[in-house]
């Protein structure tokens, strides 16, 4: 009993900062502005090309990323202090800013670019995983990026019934809220890997 309770609460410290690095909210009007003149049929499709596509990236990732830094040889605190600046930049970049991550594009393979990579599974997201997954094991990590995809395939098939309750302001009130918590996550992933390698000099 006690060891489901410590990994549903892995599972929940893995969850939430992948939630805030993937910014779902903030995501919601580019993709309404990406979709809005395509049909029901095609717009679900390239929403669920565009979790699959991030689903693989991230996986991918996941599976892959602590062999790329053995072979550059970079350790996992280089990517923490690495990981933490991106996402300090690309949080106070939006914090600061009222341009939108992309302009319009085709809707030929926008579920691939720009909306399964890099706005899903882009820089944030695959610190996160890489850091997160040294911190709580792939097999927890993998499991909250899997309900985060879940969640971002849910609000993104209704993507206009959320814009419109919350409103355009409220939609970027939550992307603004979802960025400082990213920064406050950024600054402790700059703090942790500081202070290991610190720890190993």
């Amino acid at each position: 009993m006690e060891s489901l309770n410590e990994l549903i609460k892995n599972i929940l410290l893995c969850f939430i900062p992948m939630f805030i690095a993937i910014d779902a909210f903030g995501v919601l009007p580019i993709l309404i502005g990406l979709t809005e003149s395509i049909d029901g049929a095609r717009k679900k499709k390239i929403i669920s090309q565009s979790v699959v596509t991030a689903g693989i990236v991230g996986i991918g990732f996941l599976l892959l990323g602590k062999l790329i830094f053995w072979f550059i040889g970079v350790t996992v605190n280089d990517f923490r202090i690495a990981g933490g600046l991106v996402l300090l930049v690309l949080a106070v970049l939006d914090l600061v800013t009222q341009d939108e991550k992309t302009r319009r594009l085709p809707d030929q393979d926008v579920g691939v670019f720009p909306i399964g990579t890099p706005l899903i599974a882009g820089p944030a997201v695959l610190a996160a995983i890489v850091t997160l997954s040294d911190l709580y094991g792939p097999i927890t990590t993998f499991i909250a990026f899997l309900m985060n995809l879940g969640i971002v395939f849910v609000l993104f098939v209704y993507a206009g019934k959320v814009v419109h309750f919350l409103g355009t302001s409220g939609t970027k009130a939550a992307g603004k809220l979802s960025n400082l918590l990213l920064a406050a996550y950024a600054v402790m992933l700059i703090r942790s890997g500081v202070e290991a390698l610190l720890r190993n000099l």
